[in-house]
């Protein structure tokens, strides 16, 4: 039991004491398990058998012990992600201005575009109004920029958050060649977190990896 070994670990296990409670009749017994650590209940479980039922508390009781320490590690992946959206918008402002310069056209519309944006606008977004003032002014901006985006800051994040080394890509394609689909998941630690089909195999990572990156920014 999961819930034993934690409170050994953390010099606790003589703290836990458990209530175990049956009601309805005999063809129907439900058992009510309840986890008390220092006298204080920290889960409940209901189940039709006893051991069961204990299990569901064990976990309720582990996860109320957890808690604390998930909030800290939720408040340091908040804290990465905004990291992660600073460096983006950087990026996107220095590009933005290099192909200004390369090309000769004013930068007002670009300054336009990031005064303008809301305090809830998403580097993603901002991204994307940036390539449709480049595309009106007719900058060159190539498909690779275009399919490399959702690629690159997937990777970026991975990279603040110590884990591009964790990231595995597993591709597989069907159907005749002429009208081919292909299949692109995004694994981390083995875990699914994106997938996306396309005529394409770039298109479908690109797709796979905007699927990971919002999952992994809401998390």
């Amino acid at each position: 039991m999961e819930l034993n070994n934690y409170l050994q670990t953390h010099g606790g296990i003589g703290r836990l004491r458990w209530k175990e409670e049956a009601s309805g009749p005999e063809s129907k017994r439900l058992w009510t398990a309840t986890a008390f650590i220092d006298g204080v209940e920290h889960g409940k479980g209901i189940d039709s058998n006893k051991r069961d039922a204990k299990e569901i508390a064990s976990k309720e009781a582990l996860e109320f012990l957890l808690k604390p320490a998930k909030m800290k590690r939720l408040t340091k992946r908040y804290r990465m992600a905004r990291l992660f959206h600073f460096s983006v918008f950087i990026d996107i402002l220095a590009d933005a201005l290099e192909v200004a310069r390369r090309d000769k056209y004013s930068k007002s519309w670009i300054a336009e575009t990031l005064s303008s944006r809301s305090s809830k606008s998403s580097p993603a977004l901002i991204h994307e109004q940036l390539h449709l003032k480049f595309r009106s002014h007719r900058l060159r901006f190539t498909r690779k920029d275009m399919a490399d985006h959702h690629r690159m800051n997937l990777n970026k994040f991975l990279q603040v958050n110590g884990g591009v080394n964790r990231l595995d890509w597993k591709i597989n394609s069907s159907g005749p060649e002429s009208s081919q689909t292909w299949i692109a998941t995004a694994k981390i630690d083995g875990v699914e977190y994106g997938r996306g089909s396309a005529s394409s195999k770039a298109a479908a990572k690109e797709i796979a990896a905007q699927q990971a990156l919002q999952a992994l920014v809401q998390a």
